[in-house]
């Protein structure tokens, strides 16, 4: 009984690594049968398969990793398959990685503490206008500050901020890719500078610290400039009236305050006696205003009180007239609303002591006109 054996590779040509399929089939008179097959490349045994199924295939992949021509045979029962050739090339070489140039730009690059500078980098490469979706890390002195992906256009916007008096070196680095050469930036650098010392203050005889809360956007010169403008003046109007001249400030931006010195120039304008006694007769005033004004509040109080309890007693008297309630109902309620003399005379009382206060207070005036 003749036996025959089928074999066939595919892909037949490629670059490696190439994954080759190498299938075949073993029949008796034109008939599949279960066999064991014998697979072999170059003349060497690979792999030993069985061919099983309706149609007494066989199958197996075989990765070529290295370029050269490669001879697929099967064998069974003694018979071979034809030979089928495979032809592997070297890879080819990964493309040359394109050089870029990084570039970086800021503003301001001088001042006071504190100071923050915006810095703006862009990425490119040779004939290219940017290099998008890469990342570009900044440094200042070697210590990393920020990393960003840069836009469509190769660009990278952020911001750094200093608040200690020194120079500083900021660089830009991309670290490239594998299609991409590593690059870095010019330098950039910022020089903070501190603040000036206060001027001489002329000799003080006493001096005032004036405490300031720091917010994260203040500057030195900004919260001089407050205390210049506003808050000294107002302070030294009162150091005037006591006796101090004005003579100088100085700041302490680390310990948050500022402090104003003063001489005393001779005889204040306003005594702290007669200071003392301004406040004194103030604050009198001040608490007989306000025990006035609750005694004709609670007057008026009372007055709209008894008027709405008259208005009631009269609406009262109308239903009785009207049988609408009985007597005895109008005496009952009227015994339940009867109030203490306390609270029923106290609002007239208040008011006649109001009126008695009045014509006291025109009295006096009318004696001093004479």
């Amino acid at each position: 009984m003749p036996y025959a054996v089928s074999l066939g590779v595919s892909p037949t040509k490629g670059s490696a690594p190439l994954s080759v399929l190498v299938s075949g089939g073993v029949s008796v008179d034109g008939r599949p049968v279960a066999a064991d097959v014998g697979v072999y490349r170059n003349g060497a045994l690979i792999r030993t398969l069985r061919s099983s199924g309706l149609y007494g295939t066989f199958e197996m992949y075989d990765v070529l990793t290295a370029a050269g021509t490669y001879n697929y045979q099967a064998k069974a029962m003694g018979v071979a398959s034809p030979v089928r050739t495979v032809t592997v090339t070297a890879p080819p070489p990964p493309p040359a990685k394109r050089v870029t140039v990084l570039t970086l730009v800021g503003s301001p690059l001088s001042g006071l503490p504190p100071i923050t500078v915006t810095l703006w980098a862009t990425l490119t490469a040779a004939g290219a206008a940017g290099v998008g979706g890469r990342k570009v890390s900044v440094y200042s002195d070697g210590k990393f500050m920020f990393s960003k992906v840069t836009d469509e256009g190769g660009k990278v916007t952020g911001s750094v901020s200093f608040t200690v008096a020194g120079t500083y070196n900021l660089i830009a680095e991309f670290e490239g890719d594998n299609l991409y050469e590593r690059s870095s930036s010019n330098l950039v650098t910022v020089r903070v500078t501190a603040p000036p010392p206060p001027p001489p203050v002329e000799e003080w005889t006493h001096k005032l610290e004036v405490g300031f809360i720091r917010m994260p956007w203040a500057t030195s010169a900004g919260v001089m400039a407050v205390f210049d403008s506003t808050i000294i003046p107002f302070i030294n109007c009162f150091e005037w009236l006591v006796g101090y001249e004005f003579v100088g400030k100085e700041m302490n931006w680390d310990g948050l305050k500022v402090t104003l010195f003063y001489r005393a120039r001779g005889s204040p304008v306003i005594t702290a006696a007669i200071l003392g006694a301004a406040l004194l007769k103030i604050a009198l005033v001040a608490i007989g205003l306000m025990i006035a004004a609750g005694f004709i509040i609670m007057a008026l109080a009372w007055y709209e009180r008894e008027k709405a309890v008259a208005s009631r007693e009269q609406t009262l008297e109308e239903l009785v007239e009207q049988k609408v309630i009985t007597p005895e109902q109008y005496a009952e309620w009227s015994e339940a609303a009867e109030k203490p003399w306390w609270e029923k005379y106290g609002g007239w009382l208040v008011l006649g002591l109001l009126g008695v206060l009045a014509l006291r207070r025109g009295k006096k005036r009318e004696e001093m006109k004479e």
